[in-house]
């Protein structure tokens, strides 16, 4: 928990972050599933007393999550590795508080410390790993799914140990499973593995059957009482109100994730692309000495833990094939109950090597180097992972909103770094709330229609025929019945000319700069009304009908604190500024506004030291 706080974001981080969080605050639902306990629990946490930001409280509920889930892996990589009877006789097991019938029965001699030391070691991995504990440091739904996935795979763990399970062990198991789907889907790989080890556990098909009803109907209830947060909350019209699953068709087409489906299992060269990413990034979350350690580790669990080895090997490998299978950019978060499982193993092979070195000597020397392993993870990590700088995103979004005027639309769909952390900055902390972000391709669903006319009511007024036809042939589509896709697409594109002929009308509207790049000038679904053209400003281009100059409204400097490391992000956002900054220097130097022209290229400069000025520019003091 320390070092995650070290390395925790004091800020909005990209992606869906922005959004996660307003949810949170606001009580609202959030994107596909719903993650209805993720939503809870942040809102009792945002309301707590506790100094700082919003964000800041939410992003260290996220660093709490993580270390629950490592106290969670911990206990169980223990519980395994130190209980004999796992090894040898699965109807007996040694209590928890009989602390001397583990010390004298443990093999090779070995003392509960060399177990809780290969513990540190192999969880190490995973707590230390980039993708585990990138999770720890900003607002995720991953980082409760850490938590959960760690305390289930421990209470199925202490029901298999048990040497005469009652009910009571196997409805623990299914609610804290049934907590797991409440927060993310993909809980259903651990299904495999856990069918495998209850059926092992039983041996007899009668009572593994009656052991599997108990499991599954804990696990349906818990889940079931979770989702009806949903339809309750979604009936109250809440601020964000992601597929309004007020009714059964959105309910199950929101719970079911039924828009991402199209991503699933769409072709082998997707899956081939994935798990080379997937191997690729193995060095990166493990270390070659952490592979190594995998494979030891799962020859080990094979030889002495084999039914809890080959449930661990399951979780790893449906954890692998389902997600390689997954065409989305933020895919690694997906392998994370594959790292989880393969960390317990890795805990097996130091356990292996203690029992292999049992001299005096080399044991001790050993220990020192089981202590180095965790210490050298967290340094070599540590900078891929730390979010501690990081304010861009926010610096990017909060000067955006702030460069329009009051009441103006933004027509855009920059989601990771402008539309998602606007949310929580209008919503949250209330920066110009007036100003309507439309999301291009969330128009592409009925239900942020409504979205829209619970923002602004009168905002469809004048275009209630455009709306109605497109909506009629949406919904269509959306229920995968018979639909024409011509009258789908261009009434798309009929419905955006009128929205932007009809608001020049009422306010200031911007075109966001992938827009103008990808659909407007290669005449798909974005059409402009007649005798309207694009202005470049700052960070958007303004819709005028004027033919006189038009000057910028914002002429202050950006004041974006870049990372000095860029990842895809930062290098999208500069990708963005500089094209509407670089058009509007051309647009000044074209009417003759040298001095203008000076103060956007030292904009420029701002964002990019290395670019050189454009000839014909007589640099001046702007």
């Amino acid at each position: 928990m320390i070092v995650y706080l070290f390395t925790l974001s004091h800020d909005i981080l990209p992606i869906d972050a922005g959004e996660l969080a307003t949810v949170q605050y606001s009580l609202g639902i959030a994107h596909p599933t719903g993650y209805p306990l993720f939503t809870l629990f942040g809102h009792v946490w945002s309301y707590l007393p506790i100094p700082g930001s919003v964000i800041y409280k939410l992003n260290l509920l996220a660093a709490l999550f993580c270390s629950v889930g490592v106290f969670f892996l911990m206990k169980t990589s223990f519980l395994v590795l130190s209980n004999p009877h796992t090894q040898t006789q699965r109807n007996k097991s040694v209590r928890k508080s009989d602390k001397t019938a583990i010390a004298t029965t443990l093999s090779n001699n070995l003392q509960p410390l060399h177990y809780w030391m290969a513990t540190c070691v192999g969880v190490s991995f995973a707590a230390f790993g980039t993708t585990f504990w990138a999770q720890s440091t900003g607002v995720e739904v991953y980082s409760l799914h850490i938590a959960l996935l760690c305390a289930y795979i421990y209470t199925l763990v202490r029901f298999y140990q048990h040497p005469n399970p009652s009910w009571k062990e196997l409805t623990l198991a299914g609610f804290t499973l049934g907590l797991c789907f409440a927060n993310h889907m993909t809980s259903i790989l651990l299904l495999p593995g856990s069918l495998f080890l209850i059926i092992y556990k039983n041996k007899k098909i009668a009572t593994s059957v009656k052991s599997l009803l108990i499991w599954m109907i804990s696990t349906g209830v818990t889940a079931s009482l979770l989702y009806v947060y949903l339809p309750v909350r979604a009936s109250t019209q809440p601020l964000l109100n992601w597929g309004n699953p007020v009714t059964w068709e959105n309910f199950i087409r929101h719970v079911t994730g039924k828009q991402y489906q199209v991503w699933m299992f769409s072709s082998a060269d997707v899956a081939k692309q994935n798990f080379n990413l997937f191997l690729n990034n193995l060095p990166n979350e493990f270390s070659f000495i952490g592979i190594a350690f995998l494979i030891a580790g799962c020859i080990y669990f094979i030889r002495k833990y084999k039914p809890i080895g080959i449930f661990l090997m399951i979780c790893f490998l449906f954890g692998v094939i389902y997600s390689i299978n997954y065409k989305i950019k933020d895919l690694l978060p997906y392998f994370l109950i594959s790292f989880i499982s393969g960390a317990m193993l890795m805990s097996g092979a130091v356990i292996w090597i203690f029992e292999k070195v049992d001299t005096f000597i080399t044991r001790p020397a050993f220990s020192w180097l089981a202590i180095a392993i965790p210490v050298y993870l967290l340094a070599f990590n540590y900078n891929k992972v730390d979010q501690s700088t990081r304010f861009h995103i926010g610096d990017y979004t909060r000067d955006a909103l702030q460069s329009v005027p009051s009441g103006a639309l933004i027509f855009s769909y920059q989601w990771d770094i402008l539309i998602s952390p606007a949310l929580y900055l209008q919503y949250v902390e209330g920066i110009s709330p007036d100003v309507l972000i439309v999301d291009k391709e969330l128009l592409r669903r009925s239900w942020y229609i409504s979205h829209i006319e619970h923002i602004e009511p009168d905002f469809f007024s004048g275009m209630e025929v455009e709306k109605e036809k497109y909506l009629s042939e949406l919904i269509k589509f959306e229920r995968k019945t018979k639909f024409d896709a011509r009258i789908l697409q261009n009434s798309f594109e009929q419905l955006i000319t009128t929205m932007l002929r009809l608001h020049y009308d009422k306010r200031a509207i911007y075109i966001a700069p992938e827009v103008l790049n990808n659909e407007i000038k290669n005449k798909k679904d974005v059409v402009l009304p007649d005798s309207l053209k694009l202005i470049p400003q700052k960070y958007f281009y303004r819709l005028s009908g004027y033919t006189d100059y038009l000057a910028m409204e914002d002429i202050n400097i950006p004041d974006i604190r870049f990372p000095m490391e860029e990842d895809l992000f930062t290098k999208s956002m500069k990708n963005s500024i500089l094209t509407v900054l670089t058009d509007r220097l051309s647009y000044e130097m074209n009417l003759g506004k040298q001095k203008e022209a000076t103060l956007v290229f030292s904009m420029i400069k701002s964002i990019r030291e290395d670019v050189p000025p454009p000839p014909g520019l007589t640099l001046t003091s702007p």
